[in-house]
């Protein structure tokens, strides 16, 4: 209950920010009037001065902020140690669908407080190297999240950001995690997983259930670098983030994989970005923990990734990305994995633009 109230919290503050700096901008003067003896020459003038085709378009563009990312790629075998298969592709994608969202018409006028509703479509699949090439056991995360955020409007303006959700994570198997033959919602198969004692050796590769509700909470800051228009060509963020299951409900962890899984996952993120010319390039790197494991899975994984991106409007680019440590595919939590892999990546998001005196 704390958890939903917590999402329903974030959102009511992210829309009451959202009435208030719409009464401020009610409030204010109207502009004086033009004066009707200007030249058209004038007139014209003023419109070339006033179009800009960069700014137009970020203004435009309803993109998200400080949420996951979309990569498509190659990368190295994955499994246990014993068993490592190799990948045809994989895919970990990030679909935003913005509910609300006015940080940015706030930031190029100089507002403070800002918010954002989001409903979020995520996932992940594997294409195995394997005879029938199958896609096993693809993760599903559909989840609703509010955002609140404040700008500071400084030389170098900041974003922080509070967001706060409610998400479900499955595979959308049926069958025993840890034995093939059992149904998941079997007593005996709640017995067989807490009998486990090498998980990577006896997990269901083929059709094993993992399924959890969850919550999260995540706080974000952000320092940008602005060009003369005011719009970000540089940036430093950094963030922490807490996701927990929830026990109860239906498509909640069952106690005897939680055990195996941990009570959640906590992650810390640093990210530098620059502009260069038209082109962009961006280091990541992230470390997480899950507590509360009890020790027959790993509970630590960490990551670092370049991202080169020939266009930087678009958010698409090339990139490269070590990741060692518990593995993030549902049920194969079990498998310490080192991978590097390579394809290509897409951040949704768009450079924001401030305003400037």
């Amino acid at each position: 209950m704390p958890a939903r109230c917590l999402v329903v919290v974030t959102i009511l503050a992210a829309l009451a920010a959202t009435a208030a700096g719409a009464r401020a901008e009610h409030d204010e003067a109207a502009p004086e009037p033009r004066d009707h003896d200007q030249t058209d020459d004038e007139d014209h003038d003023e419109e070339r001065e006033a179009f800009d085709p960069e700014a137009d378009y970020l203004a435009l563009a309803d993109a998200p902020l400080f949420l996951p990312r979309s990569y498509l790629y190659w990368g190295t075998p994955v499994g246990p140690k014993a068993q490592r298969v190799d990948l045809v592709f994989a895919l970990e994608y990030a679909l935003h669908l913005s509910i609300y969202n006015d940080l940015r018409d706030k930031s190029l006028n100089g507002k403070r407080w800002a918010g954002a509703v989001t409903l979020s479509f995520e996932g992940d699949l594997r294409m195995l190297a394997v005879e029938s090439k199958p896609v096993r056991m693809p993760s599903y995360r559909p989840n609703l999240s509010g955002q609140l955020f404040y700008v500071w409007h400084r030389a170098q303006p900041t974003v922080l950001s509070l967001r706060s959700g409610v998400f479900h994570y499955s595979n959308g198997q049926e069958q025993c995690t840890f034995d093939e033959r059992l149904s998941d919602d079997e007593a005996i198969c709640q017995e067989v997983t807490s009998a486990v004692t090498n998980a990577e050796q006896s997990l269901n590769r083929k059709n094993g259930n993992f399924s959890t509700n969850g919550w999260l909470l995540e706080v974000f800051g952000r320092i940008n670098q602005v060009n003369s228009k005011g719009v970000a060509i540089g940036q430093l963020t950094a963030g922490i983030g807490v996701h927990g299951n929830i026990r109860g409900g239906p498509g909640r962890m069952e106690p005897a994989l939680a055990r195996l899984y941990g009570w959640g996952r906590l992650t810390g993120t640093v990210e530098g970005k620059k502009r260069f010319g038209w082109a962009s390039m961006t280091l990541r790197a992230s470390a997480m923990y899950y507590p509360q494991s009890d020790g027959r899975t790993p509970s630590a994984a960490g990551s670092a990734e370049i991202v080169l991106g020939p266009y930087w409007l678009t958010g698409l680019g090339f990139f490269g990305r070590y990741y060692g440590g518990r593995d993030f595919y549902n049920a194969f939590f079990v498998d310490n994995i080192q991978q590097f892999a390579a394809g290509l990546a897409w951040d949704g998001e768009r450079p924001i633009k401030f305003k400037r005196d």
